[in-house]
């Protein structure tokens, strides 16, 4: 009994941990998305490429579809954080 029992509370406790962890999710944007659709409802969408082409590429012989993602939003550039020094230079008079 006692070794079923230990391996039981580690299931027990691992599992409660990664409830507690809550669902993690890949934050993958890219504009462009591609489908399949499975059998009796089943099937996915992965939005992970950047060019149309690509996405067409992936779905070379096993079927598919893409789309362009509704939900990218394109990023700012980061901008630079090191101070401007002086300012324009005036020709001129």
């Amino acid at each position: 009994m006692r070794t079923i029992a230990r391996p039981m509370a580690w299931a027990m406790l691992l599992s409660a941990q990664l409830a507690a962890m809550g669902s993690a999710r890949a934050e993958i944007e890219q504009p462009y998305c591609q489908g399949a659709n499975g059998g009796y409802g089943s099937g996915f969408v992965t939005c992970g490429f950047a060019t149309m082409a690509q996405c067409r590429e992936t779905i070379l012989g096993m079927g598919g579809w893409c789309q362009v993602n509704p939900h990218f939003r394109e990023r700012a550039p980061a901008r630079d954080a090191r101070p401007r020094r002086g300012g324009r230079r005036q020709s001129g008079s």
